[in-house]
């Protein structure tokens, strides 16, 4: 007959199922705690470990909408993304930080440069505050609908509220530039904070608890489990997000509802000139800038092409039609159908002819010639010319021109300052409206269209170097610090096949995307140098030779990239059914520090 009283686990445990005896002996002074953990320990020191580290190292920026529900949902999104990937956030703080010293490098050096400057406010790292959307300027007396790129008509649909717009870092500089300074107060963000440092102290002392748990299992040869590990990798990212703000922590709020809207004031029209490049790009095309009329006997500008132009005071039916032109000189020469811009209207037939001109249209235009008068608009249509051809015409309206085949130069609004952008990013353009926290999409405007192709990835990184190198350098560590369990005992060979191969993938995926990619990019350029002088191919072909392949290799890796996460979170759970008994074994010295 066995013996059942040999004991089958490395400790033995007493119960007292008597009521009397439990009241009446006596124990001892001092009683330790436990060596011993069970997997709901285990479970929930992880989870809170990896739910602190999470929630309070993410500082969004503020999103468009401010109602409870909207920032809940994104503050879940990104929770659901960090889990799974989060040097991410680490990646969006970084690249945050960087702008921050950037545009603080570029305001004190204004600062010094202009003795004039009344500036008497500290130029500190709190600028890292509108670069996360924490301030918005603004616009809702210069915002015409009507006429508005269709693209950009989301960004401003009436919500009942006064419209807005978030400023770039490139617009704060300029306006500095203009001695136009935009001040937020230490107070200010204070208060628009919901977190607080006693809040950083209990995440930290979690934090610290989880380290020595895992310090300790090391130094005594207690075996880890694979969520232990993977919680250390959050633990790791959240240490690295502090240290980027150790200094600016006070000046980068968490959970934002609200941000500080800044009346326009004595700047309506700088920012009426920048409403009117990004926002309103068509137009560029349509509206030609003439000397303004200074008496009423003042012939009419000659328009271009022989275009027959009148002086109109006063707009019937609030309509500008080919021809026109305002007092201040701004006139029309061509128009557009207007079903491109008012998508409300489906049913209605397009009108050829005209442009619905608002109060906010004029008010906005007015703004803009009472700032820059462009009294020589003459001499900067002759120096800075936009040479429309047949196909820029073709682009605004499908209606053929008598004078297509000419291609003659036009100079529409032919200044420095409306020049159409060439597929930029949110950092390079007046206003970062659609910018999400991940800021890695492009902008092809004509009509500020958002787009994401496999060559900007190269676009972003030529800009900030550093940037690429450090997506692949977290991406490796992340998966190297799970390749450390090379040894571990999974449950199956299958899974810990997988384990390895999941985790070798992550390590090298971004690399070795980094490195075929620049080769298909020196392959594209090398076809291209070749092949367009023997067959007067055009470059776009040559670029398509490359877009394609690059395409589909960049959708492969992603696909093959996202299951490989998946699984090593899904796995770091599930081997909690079948693991060595000395994860349950715990120092007893551990488990008297505080933690939750």
């Amino acid at each position: 007959m066995a013996n059942i009283s040999t004991p089958r686990a490395p400790w033995n445990i007493t119960l007292l199922y008597e009521n009397a005896t439990s009241e009446e002996i006596i124990a001892l002074p001092w009683v330790n705690s436990p060596n011993i953990r069970g997997t709901m320990d285990i479970l929930q020191s992880c989870i809170l470990t990896l739910l602190a580290c999470i929630y309070t190292a993410l500082h969004l920026d503020l999103p468009k909408g401010t109602s409870s529900w909207r920032l809940s949902l994104t503050k879940l999104k990104w929770v659901a993304i960090t889990l799974f990937v989060p040097e991410l956030p680490v990646f969006m703080e970084a690249d945050q930080l960087h702008q921050a010293w950037k545009l603080r490098q570029e305001l004190r050096e204004l600062k010094k440069r202009d003795e004039s400057s009344n500036v008497e406010f500290e130029i500190d790292l709190r600028y890292c505050f509108m670069i996360m959307g924490g301030v918005w300027l603004d616009v809702h007396d210069i915002i015409s609908m009507p006429d508005l790129d269709p693209e950009a008509i989301p960004h401003f649909k009436d919500d009942g509220g006064r419209r807005s717009v978030r400023p770039s870092p490139e617009t704060v500089a300029w306006l500095a530039q203009q001695n136009i300074w935009i001040e937020v107060s230490r107070k200010t963000i204070d208060d628009k904070s919901k977190a607080d440092i006693l809040q950083k102290i209990l995440v930290v002392i979690q934090v610290l608890w989880m380290v020595m748990q895992c310090i300790a299992g090391s130094v005594y040869d207690l075996p880890l489990t694979l969520l232990e590990i993977h919680t250390m990798v959050h633990v790791a990212c959240a240490v690295f997000l502090y240290i980027c703000w150790f200094r600016a922590y006070l000046h980068k709020p968490l959970n934002v509802q609200e941000p500080v809207i800044y009346e326009g004031g004595s700047l309506t029209g700088e920012i009426a000139l920048k409403i009117e490049h990004q926002f309103y790009a068509e137009m560029k095309y349509l509206f030609a800038l003439f000397p303004p009329r200074t008496h009423p006997d003042q012939a009419p500008p000659k328009g271009p092409h022989g275009m027959k132009m009148r002086w109109v005071d006063t707009l019937e039916d609030s309509v500008m039609c080919p021809g026109d032109v305002l007092s201040s000189g701004l006139a029309l020469c061509y128009t557009v159908p207007q079903e491109h811009h008012r998508e409300d209207q489906e049913n209605a037939e397009p009108d050829y002819g005209e442009v619905p001109v608002t109060e906010h249209f004029l008010h906005r235009w007015d703004c803009i010639l009472k700032r820059y008068a462009f009294e020589d608009c003459e001499r900067l249509s002759r120096e800075r010319k936009v040479t429309l051809y047949a196909n820029d015409f073709l682009r605004v309206d499908p209606r053929p021109l008598p004078y297509m085949d000419e291609d003659p130069p036009t100079p529409y609004l032919a200044l420095l300052e409306f020049a159409p952008f060439r597929r930029t990013t949110f950092k390079n353009i007046p206003f970062a409206e659609g910018k999400d926290n991940f800021d890695i999409k492009f902008l092809d405007m004509l009509g500020g269209r958002v787009t994401l192709q496999p060559a900007d990835f190269f676009r972003i990184c030529g800009q900030i170097p550093q940037l690429m190198a450090l997506a692949a350098a977290l991406s490796g560590m992340y998966g190297g610090v799970h390749l450390t369990a090379w040894n571990w005992t999974f449950p199956t060979y299958t899974e810990d096949l997988l384990w390895k191969v999941s985790c070798l993938c992550v390590a090298v995926a971004l690399p070795a995307f980094f490195c075929a990619s620049w080769v298909l990019v020196c392959i594209s350029a090398i076809l291209h140098a070749l092949v367009e002088p023997y067959f007067g191919l055009r470059k776009r072909w040559a670029s398509r030779a490359f877009e394609d392949p690059l395409r589909a290799y960049s959708a492969c890796v992603a696909i093959l990239y996202v299951c490989c996460r998946i699984f090593i979170v899904v796995e770091a759970f599930v081997t909690l059914r079948q693991v060595p008994v000395g994860v349950y074994i715990s120092p007893a010295w551990v488990q008297m520090v505080p933690h939750f």
